[in-house]
């Protein structure tokens, strides 16, 4: 899915186990396994960096079938709790700060456990900050339902 959008950026929001059980499995290289082999795809690690509010990972991905080869960035946001919210709203504009900046082509991919909480909020506070630098008139209901579709929920 990621490959066919040609999106270049996937917002993980959540950690792998949160209250003690698995919310997701991993699907990613990590230390100190390098690189995975994914049906059709080859991911390398190429870099791994813990920062204080999110981990960024890069990883090219690999297409056996046609040898073309893409950068792809894993963010994972480690500090928003499962049923609770982000200790201080500034972590998630600086996390959304940062993803702007990684993010060159295609959708961002956003997920979370279920695809609808963690992951919906992060792509509508994105939309209403963009919003609000261009000094537009903020609608939440109106974003939701004109972005919907751009963005990938999963």
């Amino acid at each position: 899915m990621v490959w066919e959008s040609e999106s270049d950026v996937i917002a993980m929001m959540m950690k792998e186990t949160e209250l003690g059980k698995v919310k997701c499995h991993r699907y990613w290289p990590e230390p100190p396994h390098d690189s995975i082999d994914l049906a059709n795809f080859h991911l390398r690690l190429d870099s791994y960096q813990i920062l204080e509010y999110f981990i960024s990972i890069s990883i090219s991905g690999f297409l056996f079938q046609t040898e073309e080869k893409r950068i792809i960035r894993h963010l994972q946001f480690t500090t928003w709790p499962d049923h609770s919210t982000p200790k201080l709203a500034e972590q998630l504009v600086k996390f959304i700060c940062y993803m702007r900046k990684a993010h060159r082509t295609g959708p961002i991919v956003a997920h979370c456990s279920t695809g609808i909480g963690r992951s919906g909020v992060l792509l509508c506070v994105e939309i209403l900050l963009s919003y609000i630098e261009k000094d537009l008139c903020v609608s939440i209901k109106q974003i939701i339902v004109k972005y919907y579709s751009k963005y990938k929920y999963y």
